[in-house]
C-alpha cells in the first residue's frame, strides 16, 4: 500500500509537516523524498502502528 502526503511549512525555516492515516495496526515503512533543483534525497522510516482491539 502506498500514499502520497504533501508537506507544508511548519512556521520555521526548512521544517514542514504532513498527516499520515494509518489504516492498520503493524510496523508500516515510509520514506521521504525531497525533490529539489541540485537533486534528490530519500530518507526511509520505520513506524510501529498499534493494532486496535
Amino acid at each position: 500500500m502506498s500514499a502520497a502526503t504533501p508537506l507544508r511549512p511548519a512556521g520555521e525555516p526548512g521544517v514542514y509537516r504532513g498527516d499520515v492515516l494509518f489504516t492498520m495496526g503493524g510496523r508500516w515503512e515510509l520514506t521521504i523524498r525531497v525533490v529539489r533543483p541540485t537533486g534528490r534525497v530519500e530518507i526511509p522510516l520505520r513506524e510501529e502502528v498499534a493494532r486496535q482491539r
